[in-house]
């Protein structure tokens, strides 16, 4: 049977054959309780009984032939007498100060929860010798004599939970008591005030327990600091649930000796140093939790005649005390590996499971090795402060859940998870680990991983993923990258066969590109895939109608809650649509007068840049052709500029209105000075076009000669020659300078073109004045020693 409470708070039972629900607010808490208790089976009874108390308010009935008695919230103060079958009594809410003296032997279940009792004493129990099930949570116990509960022989559940001023002083008189009994289940949770100064757990205070067979142990909420060294040694060897929650447990040598818990399957150390609201009545309530024979504080007993030094012991201490508790079992193994110290702690050889989440402590994962067996297979560390994911840790090949969710880590390295070779299931949602994930781009961070069936990166500020982050995944069946800013989802997922659930909801997705659409369908066509797009901005556009087309047409692929899907239209309004296939057909119409539109667009733009190109190519076809030439010249002949013979010393470009000057000047300086010049008057060749003349005129000459004069700028022939010169310049002579511009008259720099105006300051440039003889004879000499030198 299965007894499960609904949302709206009623009871079902579920069996093979039927299920039956009850409303319990219908209920009275006999009913209840009644069903509670004869759920084990159907065919059990359960029925009222008329009375079997003095006090006729407490109401009766038999449930598999024993009697149960609900007295609960009549404001008792003093126990009625009830009939000698009663075994099981329920007290809870009621007004005792004392313990009940007046029950009868048979009684095996007792509950006394929410009232006001103070002590407990030997006398006031002595009668109950058939007690089995005790709870006295939520009273106002401050002390339990030694010896309460000797007498109770078949004693195997006992809760004495959220008494603040009982204190885990106590619990030296309970242990040695407990050894009498056949306890199973302790709970002393919360039996310290919240605040106040730490505790520590003693030797002293659970030595006892070694002779009983306790499997469960609840001391959690207690401000524990630690546990004295050795202490675990003296827990039964039948333990199998330690829970010590909710406490302030400090680093110290007590966590080596956790290998002693030899038969620990479950270990809870959760909410360590958390918070705890503060009730107004906290400030009107002295907690006195400390007793005088309490010896809990945070210090720790190094012998007789040492310091005490709280938590800071010395080598000496440590290695004296170690030989003395780790007889039954190594707590730790130290070694060198690539030079850094690494430690090997050993944790209870049997854990299965265990709780270390929501705690206040701010670390980093460090290298470690854990010494654990095959049965250790869960591990939740989540909602903490872990910043950094380093490790490795090693010793995790048996874990096939790690929960490290919600733990403000922005670090993982690609080595953490090197060793958790069987998880099943991983959840690293609601942290910051996108830049760990952005730089994976070989897929090393998981590349052990091949049987995680479940992976969670929810709200990890993911932007990006790459390509081969999940290569190592063989199968994965449920991915969540939900609440992260993916814009582009391109991962490659087509070797993940298993896979059936993918969740990208609330990203910046605004379609998915045809790769993954194809990988999808692949997919699906092995087993349905559901897919959550839910709160993103899905374009819908007419450059986008294959993505939507592809969601109407996919029927193996589930798209989840798409009733809730936002689309984003040309116009930047939102909308949603119950109605996805009207939606489709909508955009479908509008597009296909759309394809027209973009054709014509797209054929009109095709003849336009046909038209510039051909203009371009025109305007400077003869450059083109230069360039041609000098591109054939150079394949042709490999040696050094610096090696070729001109057959021009210079090459003298000129406008017509100019050439009386520049033919004067030409003949004198090869008449006094030898030079070889080239004017296009007298070199060029007849029948050759004039760009392939200039070509050859400027590559044939160690210096082209730009005679700058007004008839010059507006020349286009002479433009031509000097744009000729600069691609010579700095393609042929490796940007050496080749252009020597002469200026007559210093007013034309005035009229240079912008084109012009970094060549006149780049590159060298003579003034002459052609009225005045005398500076004209030393223009000529200046000239002449330019032409001859290889540099200027």
């Amino acid at each position: 049977m299965i007894i499960r409470v609904t949302r709206n708070g009623n009871l079902a039972f579920s069996t093979k054959y039927k299920t039956m629900k009850f409303s319990v607010q219908k209920m009275d808490d006999v009913t209840v309780l009644c069903l509670l208790l004869a759920s084990s089976l159907i065919s059990h009874e359960c029925f009222m009984l008329k009375n079997c108390s003095s006090n006729s308010k407490c109401k009766c009935f038999n449930i598999n032939g024993y009697l149960h008695a609900n007295c609960s919230n009549l404001g008792l103060s003093v126990a009625p007498e009830f009939h000698p079958n009663v075994e099981s009594v329920d007290f809870r809410l009621n007004n005792f100060l004392k313990f009940p003296s007046n029950l009868t032997r048979n009684i095996r279940y007792l509950n006394l929860e929410h009232n006001f009792i103070e002590q407990l004493t030997r006398e006031s129990v002595h009668q109950l010798r058939n007690l089995e099930n005790l709870s006295m949570s939520n009273n106002e116990l401050k002390s339990i004599e030694k010896g309460t509960f000797m007498t109770f022989t078949e004693l195997r559940h006992l809760d004495l939970s959220y008494n603040l001023q009982l204190s885990l002083s106590t619990l030296t008189n309970i242990s040695f008591d407990l050894q009498f009994t056949r306890i199973k289940v302790l709970i002393l949770e919360k039996v310290q005030c919240t605040y106040g100064i730490s505790t520590a757990v003693y030797i002293e205070q659970i030595r006892h327990l070694s002779n009983t067979s306790l499997e469960q142990f609840n001391i959690a909420s207690n401000r524990i600091n630690h546990f004295e060294f050795g202490a675990f040694s003296y827990l039964p060897k039948t333990l199998r649930i330690f829970n010590f929650a909710d406490n302030v447990l400090s680093f110290g040598a007590y966590l080596l000796n956790l290998g002693q818990l030899s038969n620990v399957m479950m270990l809870n150390a959760s909410y360590q140093s958390s918070f705890h609201a503060i009730d107004p009545v906290d400030f009107n309530f002295r907690c006195k939790d400390r007793h005088e024979n309490d010896n809990s504080d945070f210090s720790i007993d190094f012998g007789p005649h040492e310091e005490n030094t709280g938590l800071d012991f010395n080598h000496r201490d440590y290695k004296r005390k170690r030989s003395l508790h780790f007889a039954s079992g190594r707590p730790f193994q130290e070694e060198i590996v690539g030079g850094k110290q690494n430690t090997t702690i050993y944790l209870p050889p049997n854990l299965r499971t265990i709780y270390f989440h929501d705690n206040m402590y701010k670390y980093a994962f460090p290298t470690l090795f854990l010494n654990v067996s095959d049965t250790f297979t869960h591990v939740h560390f989540q909602n903490s402060i872990i910043y950094r994911f380093d490790g490795p840790v090693y010793g995790m090949r048996s874990v096939q859940y790690l929960d490290l969710s919600n733990n403000f880590c922005s670090r993982v390295s690609n080595d953490f998870f090197i060793d958790f070779l069987n998880i099943q299931v991983l959840n690293l949602s609601n942290n910051l680990l996108w830049e760990s994930l952005k730089v994976d781009k070989s897929g090393k961070i998981f590349r052990n991983q091949k049987r995680l069936q479940v992976l969670d990166l929810a709200n990890n500020k993911i932007g990006a993923l790459p390509r081969d982050i999940f290569r190592g995944f063989s199968d994965l069946t449920y991915l969540n990258l939900s609440s992260n800013s993916l814009a582009i989802f391109n991962v490659s997922i087509s070797h993940l066969s298993k896979l059936k659930w993918i969740d990208l909801s609330s990203n910046q997705l605004s379609s998915l590109n045809e790769e993954m659409r194809t990988t999808l369908n692949s997919l699906s066509d092995v087993r349905k895939v559901s897919l959550n797009l839910q709160n993103n901005p899905l374009r819908c556009s007419c450059s986008n109608i294959q993505f939507l087309t592809w969601i109407g047409q996919s029927r193996n692929i589930e798209f989840l809650n798409m009733n809730n899907y936002t689309w984003l239209f040309q116009n930047s309004s939102q909308k949603s649509f119950n109605n996805f296939t009207r939606l489709l057909k909508e955009m479908e119409k509008e597009c296909a007068s759309f394809t027209l539109v973009i054709a014509l667009t797209s054929a009109l733009l095709l003849v336009v840049v046909t038209i510039i190109i051909s203009k371009i190519v025109h305007r400077y076809r003869w450059r083109i052709r230069y360039l041609y030439y000098v591109a054939r010249r150079d394949r042709r002949n490999q040696t050094a500029n610096k090696n070729i013979s001109y057959h021009f010393d210079a090459f003298v470009s000129y406008a017509d209105e100019d050439r009386e000057f520049v033919i004067a000047l030409v003949k004198y300086m090869e008449a006094n000075f030898n030079l070889r010049m080239c004017i296009h008057q007298r070199e060029f060749i007849p029948g050759t076009g004039i760009v392939d003349n200039i070509t050859n005129a400027i590559h044939n000459s160690r210096r082209t000669i730009c005679f700058l004069t007004s008839h010059y700028l507006s020349s286009y022939w002479c433009d031509v020659e000097i744009n000729m010169a600069r691609i010579e310049s700095v393609y042929s002579r490796g940007g050496s300078n080749v252009l020597l511009f002469i200026i007559p008259k210093r007013s034309v720099i005035k009229e240079l073109p912008l084109k012009w105006m970094d060549l006149i300051e780049s590159k060298s440039y003579m003034e002459v004045c052609t009225q005045d003889a005398r500076e004209l004879s030393s223009f000529r000499d200046r000239l002449a020693s330019t032409l001859r030198t290889d540099e200027f």
